[in-house]
């Protein structure tokens, strides 16, 4: 959304960047929304509204990896590790 509203800037269109991302660089892989996922993001102690963002968090700690975010009520939270400030 941020990418199709201006607020997030790409090289090239974002569809096309994403696509490249996911075959040409092994070190992403993209995670599907497990039903343990969409039950941490229910029970995150975070009063966060918006449930994308749950679920990114979710998925960041049901897999034990860092989250690379800006997002400032992300890195607030502390209920992950994010990378890039």
């Amino acid at each position: 959304m941020k990418a199709h509203t201006g607020r997030l800037k790409f090289d090239r269109p974002y569809d096309i960047w994403i696509e490249e991302a996911l075959t040409q660089d092994s070190r992403i892989e993209l995670l599907p929304l497990l039903p343990r996922i969409a039950i941490e993001a229910v029970q995150l102690s975070w009063d966060h509204p918006d449930p994308a963002d749950r679920f990114i968090v979710a998925t960041a700690r049901v897999h034990g990896a860092p989250l690379m975010t800006s997002d400032a009520r992300m890195h607030d939270s502390r209920l992950v590790c994010c990378v890039w400030s």
